[in-house]
C-alpha cells in the first residue's frame, strides 16, 4: 500500500458509529490486561534458571568435598541474588501493569470532518481513529503520523538512550 493510499483511506477517520462498533467488536477496547503472577510462581521460574541449577550442583559438590563454609557462602549469595531478582521482577511487573492501564483524554475525529474533534478517553480508541496528539503529552501507543512530527522516547522498546524525532508519512 502506497503512502497516498494510506492518507486517502485513513485520514478521514471513522465516519459513523456503526463503523466504530464494527471495529470495537473486531479488536475490543483499547486496554491491555497484564496477568498478575504469584510470588511462588515467579520464584519457581527464577530458581529453575540454569544459573541457579548450576549453583545447586556447586553447593552439592562443595559439601561432598567437605567445604561446608564455602558451600554455605554460595548458598547465602544465591538466596540473596534470587531474592533481589524476585523483588526487581515484582517491581517491573507492577510498572508494566501501571503503564498498560494508562489512559488520557484525546481529541478524536469521528465524523469525517477534521474541524470537529470530540474529546474522548484513550481507552475508547479503535483502529482507524484519527486523533490529535496534545503537546507535552506522554502516550504509550502505536500510531501513524499523518501530519506533523513528534518526539518519541523508544527506550523501553529499542534501548535507545535519547528520544527520536518522528515525521509524518509523505504524501
Amino acid at each position: 500500500m502506497q503512502f497516498q493510499e494510506i492518507h486517502k483511506q485513513y485520514s478521514g477517520g471513522i465516519k459513523n458509529i456503526s463503523d466504530y462498533n464494527i471495529q470495537l467488536i473486531k479488536y475490543g477496547k483499547c486496554d491491555l490486561e497484564v496477568p498478575k503472577k504469584s510470588i511462588p510462581r515467579l520464584l519457581t521460574e527464577e530458581i529453575l534458571n540454569p544459573f541457579y541449577l548450576f549453583q545447586v550442583f556447586s553447593i552439592a559438590l562443595w559439601l561432598w568435598d567437605g567445604y561446608r563454609y564455602y558451600a554455605g557462602c554460595i548458598f547465602v549469595i544465591s538466596v540473596a541474588s534470587a531474592t533481589t531478582s524476585l523483588i526487581e521482577t515484582l517491581s517491573n511487573l507492577k510498572n508494566i501493569r501501571k503503564m498498560a492501564k494508562y489512559s488520557c483524554e484525546v481529541n478524536v475525529m469521528r465524523s469525517g470532518d477534521e474541524n470537529i474533534l470530540t474529546p474522548m478517553d484513550s481507552s475508547n480508541l479503535v483502529p482507524g481513529d484519527v486523533i490529535e496528539i496534545p503537546e507535552n503529552t506522554a502516550m504509550p501507543c502505536d500510531l501513524v503520523l499523518l501530519t506533523g512530527s513528534c518526539i518519541v522516547n523508544e527506550s523501553m522498546l529499542t534501548g535507545e538512550s535519547i528520544p527520536v524525532i518522528k515525521n509524518s508519512l509523505p504524501f
